[in-house]
């Protein structure tokens, strides 16, 4: 996987996640994108792409494989948070994409 598809493929995932914040779980997205990331490490195109280098991420995390905003969109029980979490996400692969696009 590239690291212009690992950022496509997480925007994909985290807008529909943003979208539908009752969503607590991957494994229950519609089948068409659930088979995108199923394979993927932590059903995850970061974790995948990175190799769970999460130091080489652009998502905070706490450097033990436990990505913090993946953290409060998963335990948290508030729609709002879950909501902010996945836009927070969308938005930190959408600023890193542009920066890819910028370099060519």
């Amino acid at each position: 996987m590239t690291k212009r598809k690992a950022f496509e493929l997480t925007i994909e995932v985290w807008t529909y996640l943003a979208e539908h914040p009752e969503i607590q779980d991957k494994d229950v997205l519609p089948k068409a994108l659930y088979k995108k990331i199923s394979r993927l490490r932590c059903r995850c195109p970061l974790c995948s792409y990175y190799k769970m280098a999460c130091e080489r991420c652009i998502l905070p995390s706490t450097g033990a494989g436990i990505c913090t905003l993946f953290n409060v969109w998963q335990w948290y029980n508030s729609k709002r948070d879950r909501v902010r979490a996945a836009r927070k996400i969308v938005a930190i692969t959408q600023k890193a994409l542009d920066a890819l696009r910028e370099v060519r």
